[in-house]
């Protein structure tokens, strides 16, 4: 299998988008460790925590908000596990 360099962004914009636009985190973990597999991509220990960080720095809502980006939604408001795509 050849290995493909995703980011972690667009693996995450990627899973979000395949479990319709909006998936609790758990399922987000899921369709990322997925996708990470199918094209090859490394999986470190910390790597539930890196799609955190990924979603946070790219949305509006998180006070870890990098002001670029606007990608993701905290649907249902910070610490209650569900995003979107905004």
């Amino acid at each position: 299998m050849e290995k493909t360099n995703i980011t972690w962004l667009n693996s995450t914009l990627s899973a979000i988008y395949h479990l319709g636009g909006e998936a609790t985190l758990n399922d987000i973990y899921n369709r990322v460790a997925a996708l990470r597999y199918e094209h090859n991509q490394s999986m470190p220990q910390s790597w539930r925590a890196i799609v955190r960080r990924t979603l946070e720095n790219y949305s509006s809502d998180s006070e870890s908000f990098l002001n670029k980006e606007d990608f993701f939604k905290s649907t249902y408001g910070l610490g209650e596990g569900t995003w979107s795509i905004r």
